[in-house]
């Protein structure tokens, strides 16, 4: 019988970055055994794989410490779905959330998608609202991408990465900008945020996003 995905996580990554005082910082050939091993990770996979890496870095960057994910996911009934929202629990919250300020950002939202996944529109709400009061939240896509998102906003370069419509690596992004013109297209048939009428009835973006807040166009 072969050994599971995170055996061989493990075993790739003592093996690539060596282990305890010996243990590489960078994760390069980490990255390079497992596209070697042509592993396909899921989302469960990949997020396993992001605190694992988390783990071996807190010497390094003790703010990961802190770092956590938000179990927003699973099936419920109506009942106990409505009761878990008086309860506080939101919609669309990001998979991993990092409560620590760096440069000009109060914290870091991370929402984790694999292969061709799309966000939702909650989801995508939740990454908007996140951006709009100080944060800095990015759908990224596969462990590899998060762990350098991460890295980058730790060291303060965040802003260097090429992140297209909130997405990461950039070549994703058609993704997010599909699911965004349907969010955005109010009743006419218009992108709202290329349009000037704000008395507009059938407006989407006021519902989404606070005025003064809208993203560039």
């Amino acid at each position: 019988m072969g050994a599971s995905w995170d055996c061989i996580n493990r075993r790739a990554y003592v093996v690539a970055c060596g282990s305890g005082k010996h243990r590489s910082d960078n994760i390069n050939d980490y990255r390079r055994r497992l596209r070697r091993m042509n592993i396909t990770e899921s989302e469960d996979q990949a997020q396993r794989l992001i605190f694992d890496w988390a783990r071996w870095q807190q010497g390094k960057y003790p703010q990961l410490k802190a770092m956590y994910h938000a179990a927003n996911e699973g099936k419920r009934s109506t009942r106990a779905g409505a009761e878990l929202k008086r309860q506080g629990m939101k919609p669309g919250v990001s998979d991993i959330c990092l409560p620590y300020a760096s440069g000009k950002y109060n914290n870091l939202y991370v929402e984790l998608k694999v292969g061709n996944g799309k966000a939702s529109d909650n989801q995508l709400k939740f990454v908007d609202m996140i951006n709009s009061i100080g944060g800095k939240a990015v759908v990224v896509y596969g462990s590899e991408a998060a762990i350098e998102l991460i890295t980058a906003y730790l060291e303060g370069t965040i802003d260097d990465l090429e992140i297209v419509s909130d997405t990461y690596p950039k070549e994703k992004a058609k993704i997010t900008e599909r699911v965004n013109k349907k969010r955005f297209i109010g009743f006419c048939g218009t992108d709202c945020r290329k349009c000037d009428n704000k008395g507009c009835q059938g407006r989407t973006v006021d519902d989404i996003l606070s005025p003064g807040l809208l993203p560039a166009t």
